[in-house]
């Protein structure tokens, strides 16, 4: 694993924990208690999120080994 992988799982690691453990949680907090609107936004980013972190380190691994 190269050092540039590393860093963007590391990044990875701390944005999904801020996302999943933080954000989406009081989002979802607020709208059931009737303070904001449904989350759809949030909704689409905590759906495709995963992939796009698989679909870069995917991309970074390939251009890693073809240098």
């Amino acid at each position: 694993m190269s050092a540039k992988e590393k860093k963007w799982r590391k990044f990875y690691k701390v944005l999904f924990i801020l996302f999943y453990g933080l954000g989406f949680p009081f989002s979802l907090i607020l709208y059931f208690t009737g303070k904001d609107a449904f989350p759809y936004a949030l909704l689409t980013v905590a759906v495709f999120l995963p992939t796009i972190r698989y679909n870069h380190l995917k991309t970074i691994k390939v251009n890693d080994q073809s240098m």
